[in-house]
């Protein structure tokens, strides 16, 4: 990446990279914005060619968000959050393509900070739980077993749904604790049912990609066994999503997670990449 954008550069300008696949490009004495615009359609432009890594070609669809302060008013601070703004309206969109913060971003900005500041606010106020959605034979109706989810119950707006509002949490850092929030409250609740709903009553939890370690499933053991609750009245869920990402791990917490006595299911299929072979290695 820094071979091939270095000679898109002036004397003076800085390129870095900010951890990851982020990279950030400063741009000095600008004469106008608009060659701000120039210069990163022409980065946009060399990476039309794939990368040759490892002997395999590997193309990538960048995105660029431009951030200026032609009113003089930013701080270094504003305009790296600014362009981070520009960035992911720009993924957003569809990516390869290039996005410019203007006026209209601050407000939206202005808002995702609130929002930001009111979930972390709802985590304190244990405004965020779980809900149970219930699994239903259709032959006999009864309630066969549950699904975990998350839900904020909002004292303005009442239950929210995760979709609202889990995507944010993830952005604020709050992943691990929802999650968290969520097991638990399911492990203790399944404990609680213990002779009075059929030993085959089963609460599924659904595990995020990022979650599917030794270390969580460690986690979720030991609270089976401190709360005295049934393993077979837990099923995980995990998606195509996470399993595809690190199949060899996926495959060696999952086969672990049955050993445990727990169910596992595969959550989400047909909307990826749909792999029969892949569910009969699972």
């Amino acid at each position: 990446v820094a071979r091939r954008v270095e000679p898109l550069l002036r004397d003076g300008d800085v390129f870095a990279r900010m951890g990851g696949d982020e990279f950030t490009v400063l741009l000095p004495l600008l004469h106008n914005p608009d060659e701000a615009l120039r210069i990163a359609g022409r980065v946009l432009d060399v990476f039309a060619d794939p990368f040759v890594v490892g002997g395999r070609w590997v193309r990538s669809r960048p995105s660029i968000g431009v951030a200026h302060d032609a009113d003089g008013t930013d701080s270094a601070e504003d305009l790296l959050r600014h362009a981070d703004a520009a960035l992911y309206r720009a993924k957003d969109l569809g990516r390869r393509r290039v996005e410019v913060f203007d006026a209209g971003f601050r407000a939206q900005l202005a808002r995702r900070v609130d929002e930001e500041q009111r979930i972390r606010t709802a985590f304190e106020h244990r405004e965020i739980t779980a809900w149970y959605q219930p699994t239903v034979d259709l032959v006999t109706g009864a309630i066969v077993g549950a699904e975990a989810l998350a839900r904020w119950i909002h004292p303005e707006h009442g239950p929210i749904p995760a979709g609202a509002f889990v995507p944010m949490a993830e952005d604020c850092g709050l992943e691990a604790d929802l999650s968290k929030l969520v097991w638990r409250s399911t492990l203790r609740l399944r404990a609680s049912l213990v002779g009075v709903v059929p030993e085959d009553f089963r609460i599924r939890l659904n595990i995020h990609p990022r979650e599917i370690s030794d270390e969580q499933l460690q986690n979720v053991l030991d609270a089976l066994a401190f709360w005295g609750c049934p393993a077979d009245g837990i099923g995980v869920e995990v998606t195509e999503r996470a399993v595809i990402a690190d199949l060899d791990q996926t495959m060696t917490v999952l086969a672990a997670t049955r050993q445990a006595g727990l169910t596992v299911g595969l959550d989400d299929f047909g909307t990826g990449h749909s792999s029969l072979p892949l569910v009969t290695r699972l």
